[in-house]
This record gives C-alpha cells, sequence and structure tokens, in this order.
C-alpha cells in the first residue's frame, strides 16, 4: 500500500531539538515530565531515532497507530543521552543508521555499552550486505529498509517485543 510508505530522502541537516513525544512536541512539556508519564503507563514505549523529520512524522504516526508510545530523537547522541538518562524508559528502539552528530552504528554500539538488553532495529535506505552486517555488528537486533510500510513496522515491532 503506496499510502503508508517512506520514501523522504535522509537529510544531513544538525537537528539539536531535545527529545519529545508527539504529545509533548504540541504541549511543550519536558523531558521528566515524560519520564513519569512513562512510569505510570502500561503501554510499551519505542524510541524512535531518525534524522528525517517527515520520515519520523510518518513513522511515528504508524508507531502510535499500533498502540505503542512513541519518543523521537533526531540523531545518535540524543539518543544514547535518552537511554543515558532513562535506561528502563523505553522497551524498544527504532534507529536511522546515516545521522548527523553521531551515525546510528556509533549510537547502538554505545547504547550497548550502556547494558542496553532490549532489541534495537536499524531503518535505512542503505541495502547492501556490507550495511546489514555492520548493523548486526554494532548492536542492531534486525535490518529493515526504507522505504517502509505500516505492515512492516508492525511486524517488526511485535516480532522483537515478544522476543524481549
Amino acid at each position: 500500500n503506496h499510502k503508508d510508505a517512506i520514501s523522504a530522502p535522509s537529510t544531513e541537516e544538525n537537528h539539536q531539538e531535545p527529545v519529545l513525544s508527539i504529545a509533548q512536541q504540541e504541549s511543550n512539556s519536558t523531558l521528566p515530565a515524560l519520564e513519569s508519564a512513562n512510569e505510570k503507563s502500561n503501554t510499551q514505549q519505542i524510541l524512535l531515532v531518525e534524522d528525517n523529520k517527515n520520515n519520523s512524522r510518518l513513522i511515528s504516526l504508524m508507531i502510535k497507530k499500533l498502540g505503542y508510545g512513541v519518543h523521537c530523537c533526531y540523531n545518535g547522541q540524543q539518543a544514547l543521552d535518552a537511554i543515558s538518562a532513562t535506561p528502563n524508559a523505553w522497551d524498544l528502539i527504532i534507529m536511522d543508521m546515516k545521522m548527523p552528530v553521531m551515525d546510528g552504528c556509533t549510537a547502538a554500539r554505545r547504547i550497548r555499552d550502556l547494558a542496553y538488553t532490549k532489541p534495537i532495529l536499524a531503518l535505512s535506505a542503505n541495502a547492501s550486505v556490507q550495511d546489514r552486517k555492520d548493523c548486526l555488528e554494532s548492536g542492531y537486533n534486525d535490518f529493515a529498509n526504507k522505504p517502509i510500510v505500516k505492515a512492516k513496522v508492525a511486524e517488526l515491532i511485535s516480532s522483537h517485543l515478544k522476543l524481549s
């Protein structure tokens, strides 16, 4: 189904926005408020790390429609900061490979160095055998190519959350 496909190209813009959920972007609340909301919620929480804002919005909406909580970062450093600040808040990470500030493979390695054991899924326009190998060696659990459709997002998330 083409209406659910995401195909906006990655951008090399340096995004420095704080980690925010869709609801927080609307209310301008802070990360500590997010932490307390996560502690009270029974909804599984997904950290989405995607530098392209259009992709981030579309994937976030897909994830929300599947019934999961979703929070966005725009580069690997922001993801690392979020995991460092609230390591138990995230049930799964979906992270792009190529991003400004800190790429996904570096971020995945550093997140694993923090003893984060839950799934990290790569989402990338890069589809080479070497790219897949690099992702898996750096700590990702799985790899999906862009453009991504809602059915593939649902399959990836549900299969990895059942395993964790």
